[in-house]
């Protein structure tokens, strides 16, 4: 449900997040990996908002879905979990289809987004976001649909400079592989990838 959380149709977004929202508030005894974390984006702003409507409007609510509809809103949240090494390879395949995708509004939120997180994370937090990447190559060779928005990501963070560390160079070494093998065998990464690293 992550990845739909993550990926670019509002109303996608809206019911995965409602959904997990509800695992996570109504299912109190089931373990789940991280599960502070996840009750730390899903369970405590819900909290914390009906308190807020309770107050202003004198009203008695006891549940409220979050706007997952809303991308900035969406995520800004779901930055946290891209630590989660549990979470992190199903949210990034949804999260760089949105990067890539083609709704103003959700390109410029799912980018934003990740380029805040790339600005504030250590090498080891961007070297586990080119492993993740690289990942994602493999399982979606030939997939275009995710390949396409994933070389278009890879090339904003290089083009941002978010990933020229010098520390970084060995990450990346097996990154420009994959994508020399996807470009062999692919017509339109070749394309896009002569017009992002031209």
């Amino acid at each position: 449900m992550l990845k739909q959380l993550a990926e670019k149709i509002d109303k996608v977004r809206q019911v995965a997040g409602n959904q997990l929202q509800d695992i996570l508030t109504k299912c109190k005894v089931l373990e789940l990996p991280d599960k502070s974390l996840l009750e730390l984006i899903f369970v405590k702003p819900a909290i914390e908002e009906v308190k807020i409507i309770n107050e202003k409007t004198k009203e008695s609510l006891e549940y409220i879905y979050l706007p997952w509809r809303n991308p900035d809103y969406t995520y800004n949240m779901l930055i946290p979990l891209i630590d989660s090494k549990v979470y992190r390879l199903p949210l990034l395949e949804g999260w760089v289809v949105s990067s890539g995708g083609i709704t103003e509004s959700t390109l410029r939120a799912s980018s934003t987004s990740l380029m805040q997180f790339l600005a504030q994370a250590d090498i080891g937090k961007k070297a586990g976001l080119i492993e993740a990447f690289i990942d994602i190559m493999h399982k979606n060779k030939k997939t275009d649909r995710v390949l396409v928005p994933l070389i278009t990501t890879i090339g904003l963070m290089y083009q941002g400079d978010y990933l020229s560390d010098k520390e970084l160079v060995k990450n990346g070494i097996p990154l420009f592989k994959e994508l020399a093998a996807e470009m062999k065998s692919n017509n339109i990464l070749k394309v896009i990838l002569s017009l992002i690293f031209s």
